[in-house]
């Protein structure tokens, strides 16, 4: 699974990587390698394109697109709720609006 990232999980065979000197993205290929060997029902994401390279962000969009379990994830990233999106509840706190639930009306 970690060639599918392209991350080179041997760099921690020895003591001399950390975690801490990662990239951002590598620190979010990490988090979702992780995951990924974890048996979990319920995802939650928080902004799960930013830091991806294109690659991985493709693969994460079928993912999200394909797996069984529930996902809610927060995201800007309007090409990824379109694409990956059965139900999108849009809060804006800043202007006194309701929450709207359905932002994209043609996905549901």
């Amino acid at each position: 699974m970690a060639e599918r990232f392209q991350f080179d999980s041997q760099r921690f065979d020895d003591d001399a990587q950390n975690i801490s000197s990662l990239s951002g993205g590598e620190k979010l290929k990490l988090q979702l390698l992780k995951m990924l060997a974890t048996i979990l029902t319920l995802l939650l994401f928080d902004e799960p394109s930013s830091d991806l390279d294109l690659d991985i962000v493709t693969w994460l969009e079928h993912f999200i697109s394909q797996t069984d379990k529930t996902i809610i994830f927060i995201s800007h990233d309007e090409a990824l709720l379109g694409k990956c999106a059965t139900a999108i509840l849009h809060l804006d706190c800043s202007r006194n609006i309701k929450a709207r639930a359905s932002y994209f009306q043609e996905k549901l």
